[in-house]
């Protein structure tokens, strides 16, 4: 691995940037921040402020299931509009 500009040549041990930096690369540890402040990643999981540890194949799922609904809401009103709009014309034509 090559060392971080804050990691000089002649130091032994790496100071705390080059700490942070070799976790953050190797491990896949680092905090999330702005919008997401106290969200992190601890490995291939994402954990929430509460601790709730969500890996990438649950969170897959989550948004597939979204999207499914979203799709079927949808459908379901392009029907009811069709089917109203179908009603209405055989009742104007008796």
């Amino acid at each position: 691995m090559d060392r971080p500009p804050c990691w000089p040549d002649g130091a032994p041990t790496p100071n705390p940037c080059a700490g942070a930096l070799y976790a953050r690369l190797v491990n896949n540890t680092f905090d999330l921040h702005g919008l997401w402040t106290g969200w992190r990643f601890r490995g291939r999981v994402l954990v929430s402020p509460d601790g709730e540890r969500i890996s990438p194949e649950r969170l897959r799922g989550i948004l597939f299931r979204e999207a499914c609904e979203k799709r079927l809401t949808r459908s379901r009103a392009a029907f009811s509009r069709g089917r109203d709009t179908a009603h209405g014309a055989i009742v104007g034509r008796l």
